[in-house]
């Protein structure tokens, strides 16, 4: 019963998701966001070690999205509430990038990205700061991760690839929320 739910649950993403290719994509940083990092062709050093990691198809094109995700944003320190095991790998890859441990709800954190799942989205609003980047996986509620978004003050861009979501604190944008083809 439970697969027979996530192929519906995928069918409706599909259907009612935008356009990868950034078509009717009126946000210029969306836009950026859509053609510089999702639809990226160019080549990175780290492919090769990616590929020798990650030999399912949709496992290898996640980690090369994260990982230029990583290197287009500069992100410098991370902070781990929650990392799969494949995330912990790729983060291995990546060049100059500081992993704390962090807890939901603690203050003075100082991240670029924070890793964690849907459920603890509305515990981490307190401890992160400006621009940071907050990567969701294992999205089992995608309702309880609206309403968090919703109810959030800080929380601005929520990009929604049905197994995992990126979510944008930027204090100068408007709420949106897009749902992608992956």
């Amino acid at each position: 019963m439970n697969r027979v739910r996530y192929f519906f649950a995928k069918a409706k993403h599909i259907l009612s998701a935008d356009s990868s290719k950034g078509f009717g994509v009126h946000s210029p940083f969306m836009f950026d966001f859509l053609q510089n990092l999702l639809n990226e062709k160019n080549p990175y050093y780290a492919y090769a070690e990616i590929d020798a990691i990650f030999k399912e198809k949709y496992d290898n094109k996640r980690a090369k999205f994260l990982y230029r995700l990583i290197n287009y944003y500069h992100i410098r320190r991370v902070g781990a509430l929650y990392i799969s095991e494949n995330d912990r790998k790729l983060l291995s890859i990546c060049r100059d990038l500081e992993i704390l441990e962090c807890m939901a709800g603690s203050t003075g954190c100082d991240f670029d990205m924070v890793f964690l799942e849907a459920g603890e989205l509305s515990g981490v609003e307190r401890s992160i700061e400006n621009n940071t980047i907050l990567f969701i996986s294992d999205i089992f509620d995608y309702n309880l991760l609206m309403d968090n978004f919703q109810n959030s003050e800080k929380l601005k861009i929520l990009v929604d690839f049905f197994d995992f979501s990126i979510i944008f604190a930027k204090p100068k944008f408007q709420k949106q929320s897009y749902k992608i083809k992956f």
